[in-house]
């Protein structure tokens, strides 16, 4: 038989029921009791889609969450996606390589090159380390893992230019460690998250909501980035909030609703427009930090105001209209920016 990656990193088999069914047709609860079987006996719920017909059962209730998310008609009912949550059912999962075939390979380049810190243009190895730190940054990667990257000096974080002279594909790489995240306040801010990981997938509502009430605590605010999974989770009840509000279908109870209302959640974010001076302010501080003023477009609102602010240059070398102004332009020239 052949063996299926977990979303744990080792492989297992999936259960294949040995009684026949002529039967075409298998109800819900019939197709939830086989998955509760398949998870006995292989620790997760995450049935490969060739494993029918329970498989395409699974990626079907994936399907329809999705619709419900979105507002559309969905024949996943709220008793159901309960019934499914209770189980630790994954409604958003990705098949990937197996953690522990990857780690192997760090350890093995580093035995090579003496260091752990693989070039993302290395793949797939050096895009999977890259997600590794950002995981740790993110506080998601558990303890166990954080314990098996320190037992081999792994380096979590990277802010120096490092040249890497033994590998394949050799170059400079420089390690970005400030990701621009807009909050209710306007300014860049690095969420707590305050609670031990477990190393369990599944994470209630109820849990998260004190995660949620910890992270108020000390950022006296609840507008987490949605680059955390506590931030996804609160961009989720705002969605639900809608549908509530809509009259439709909604995972978001009343009583869920008044929680988060509790502790002052906002339920309609409006977006917090910062000024010319406070973006160049936070260009000072990444510069202090990164040692230059090239920020990647991808790293967020200041990335993509970098671009702007070129974009004005290109225009005012060309004697159109241009909203960068000759204060402006002095401004970022007294830090090194480079315009082209």
């Amino acid at each position: 038989m052949a063996q299926n990656s977990t979303a744990h990193g080792r492989a297992a088999i999936p259960l294949v029921l040995n009684k026949k069914n002529k039967k075409r047709y298998t109800s819900w609860d019939e197709s939830f009791k086989e998955l509760v079987d398949f998870k006995k006996i292989n620790g997760h719920a995450n049935v490969p889609t060739r494993v029918r017909p329970l498989g395409r059962w699974v990626s079907n209730q994936r399907r329809q969450y999705q619709l419900l998310q979105e507002g559309k008609g969905s024949q996943l009912t709220i008793d159901k996606f309960e019934i499914l949550e209770s189980i630790g059912f994954e409604f958003k999962y990705h098949p990937t390589t197996p953690w522990d075939q990857r780690f192997q390979e760090l350890v093995d380049f580093k035995k090579i090159n003496g260091h752990a810190n693989v070039p993302q243009s290395c793949r797939p190895l050096g895009p999977w380390v890259h997600n590794q730190r950002t995981r740790y940054r993110c506080y998601t990667l558990t303890s166990d893992k954080r314990e098996k990257f320190e037992s081999i000096g792994f380096e979590f974080k990277c802010r120096h230019t490092t040249r890497f002279t033994e590998l394949p594909c050799e170059e400079e790489v420089e390690c970005e460690n400030m990701a621009q995240n807009s909050t209710a306040h306007g300014r860049a801010a690095i969420p707590l998250v305050s609670f031990k990981k477990s190393k369990k997938r599944y994470t209630s509502w109820d849990e998260r909501f004190k995660d949620l009430v910890d992270f108020k605590k000390i950022n006296e605010h609840t507008n987490v980035p949605t680059k955390f999974a506590l931030g996804k989770w609160a961009s989720t009840q705002r969605t639900q909030n809608g549908l509530l509000q809509k009259g439709k279908d909604s995972l978001l109870t009343i009583d869920k609703r008044e929680k988060l209302k509790s502790i002052g959640f906002v339920f309609k974010l409006r977006p917090t427009f910062l000024s010319w001076d406070q973006r160049f302010q936070d260009l000072v501080e990444y510069n202090k930090i990164n040692g230059h003023t090239n920020v990647p477009t991808h790293s967020g609102p200041l990335g993509t105001w970098i671009t702007h602010q070129r974009t004005q240059y290109g225009l005012l070398q060309a004697g159109k209209d241009s909203r960068l102004t000759i204060d402006k332009r002095e401004k970022l020239e007294s830090i090194g920016f480079e315009f082209k």
